[in-house]
């Protein structure tokens, strides 16, 4: 054997992350691997597994992003390689996709490459069936389904991949049952439940999938790979290194653009896009507000069909990723229903802001702007209050954020608010919505509490309450 051969053969014995690329490529030989920056996150989340520094372990990421060529059968080959007495679990949605791993899984351990790196790891073909691999030296690997049994078999290492299918995640009493059967049957299968390890690989189906349902019970590391990152995050691939992601930045561009993503958003809709690409589905049921109170507009509507076009803006001060967000929302209200018709949501600094306040309201043709008077909106205010044809009104709050949104749960419940079939933003928009009070920014929700609370106030001071004037007849200044 030659000198390079024997560097390649150590380095994938030791390297998970260079095993990953050198088993994808045993097993598709005419294929090349794409190295991406969430394949070192996955490769290295899963060898901590090995030395038992994560034991509870779930990764979420879009489809056709090689997690079941990681987890569930590179993964299983490189552990059994190493410790070939180990006994392992693997589960799937269905019984050919775990067949198919278990052929998989097979042909790598059977392998001349594989032989040469680990030649203690030898399978015993007389104890082998198709869902069953088992080693000379006692270990085993069984490849199961969330229906199948797994009665006699005991594991230190399981590995879920893909437990509930997309198509029948809407089903209450399927996602109840792939939980209680993690519960009930799965847990129960493993050897010490002090060391032993749990692995999830999926994507995100629904708000009370697995993942949602196993967060709630124990303590998981999660690696989450969005599609296209919303907040700023890191990778981590190394003991000291990491990935950075910035807000916009696309996971895996060099197989799946920007363009193409927002592509299959469309075909898809924002509400899989959210869960399957971006790892965030949208509950069913919310904390103050529920997603069926939304209604729904599919027409272009245009804007002197409205009594009036107002926005209503959160500024934050700050403008590093970790910051609040600045946020307009634009709405057409036509007798007691508000139409969203837009949202421009980011991190802007003051003279980008203020440039957005004027063209937003110039581009809408908006009746007023609802500005809260907070640190950057107060300048604002003082800043554009002289500006020609611009309605400013300066919103101090009076209560705090949750409060003040309770005020308007009611409006939406009649169904007053009334959002688009389907916006670039809309996906956002619903899960901070549904999700208020226990979202990590709150910007669009203080936003509507502003726009929803005191359009109704307004309504109720032109009917004979006092209106106090601010600069002019263009800037109405309102108390809580």
């Amino acid at each position: 054997m030659d000198d390079d051969k024997k560097n390649l053969i150590a380095i994938c014995r030791s390297d998970f992350g260079a095993y990953i690329e050198k088993s994808f490529n045993i097993l598709n030989p005419h294929k090349k691997l794409i190295p991406g920056r969430h394949i070192d996150g996955m490769a290295w989340h899963l060898s901590q597994c090995i030395t038992g520094k994560i034991k509870r372990l779930i990764i979420t990421v879009p489809p056709r992003h090689l997690k079941s060529h990681c987890a569930s059968i590179a993964f299983p080959t490189f552990v059994t390689g190493h410790n070939p007495g180990r006994k392992i679990i693997t589960v799937s949605y269905a019984e050919e996709l775990a067949h198919s791993f278990s052929r998989a899984r097979r042909k790598l351990t059977t392998s001349p490459f594989y032989n040469l790196m680990f030649p203690k790891a030898k399978i015993d073909p007389k104890k082998c069936t198709e869902s069953l691999i088992e080693m000379r030296e006692g270990g085993s690997c069984l490849a199961t389904t969330v229906r199948g049994g797994v009665t006699g078999f005991g594991a230190s290492l399981v590995i879920i991949d893909d437990p509930i299918k997309a198509a029948d995640a809407m089903s209450d009493s399927e996602r109840d049952y792939v939980n209680r059967w993690f519960r009930d049957t799965l847990y129960t299968r493993l050897d010490n439940k002090n060391d032993d390890v749990i692995i999830i690989v999926m994507q995100r189906v629904h708000d009370d999938d697995l993942v949602g349902h196993v967060l709630e019970l124990d303590d998981w590391t999660h690696l989450c790979l969005p599609a296209i990152a919303e907040e700023y995050s890191e990778i981590q691939y190394t003991e000291h290194y990491t990935h950075e992601r910035l807000v916009g930045d696309v996971l895996h561009p060099e197989t799946e653009t920007y363009e193409t993503l927002m592509r299959i958003k469309r075909i898809m809709g924002s509400r899989n896009f959210a869960a399957q690409y971006q790892q965030s589905p949208l509950p069913e049921n919310g904390n103050m507000v529920k997603a069926e109170w939304f209604k729904r507009y599919a027409d272009c509507l245009a804007l002197d069909w409205f009594d009036e076009v107002f926005q209503s803006w959160d500024t934050a001060v700050e403008t590093g990723d970790e910051n609040s967000y600045s946020v307009c929302l634009t709405f057409g209200r036509k007798g007691p229903d508000f139409y969203l018709l837009d949202v421009n949501r980011g991190h802007y600094p003051y003279y980008t802001l203020r440039r957005l306040v004027l063209e937003e309201a110039q581009v809408w043709g908006s009746n007023r702007v609802l500005i809260e008077r907070a640190p950057s909106g107060i300048s604002l205010l003082q800043d554009l209050s002289r500006e020609r044809g611009l309605n400013l009104v300066g919103i101090t709050p009076d209560l705090d954020k949750k409060a003040r949104f309770s005020r308007i749960t009611g409006v939406i419940e009649a169904g007053h608010l009334i959002l688009p079939e389907e916006a670039p933003w809309l996906a956002e928009f619903e899960r901070e919505i549904i999700r208020f009070p226990s979202v990590k920014h709150s910007d669009q929700a203080d936003a509507l509490a502003h726009a929803l609370w005191h359009a109704r106030q307004l309504d109720e001071q032109l009917k004979g309450c006092r209106v106090t004037l601010i600069g002019g007849p263009r800037t109405v200044m309102f108390g809580g």
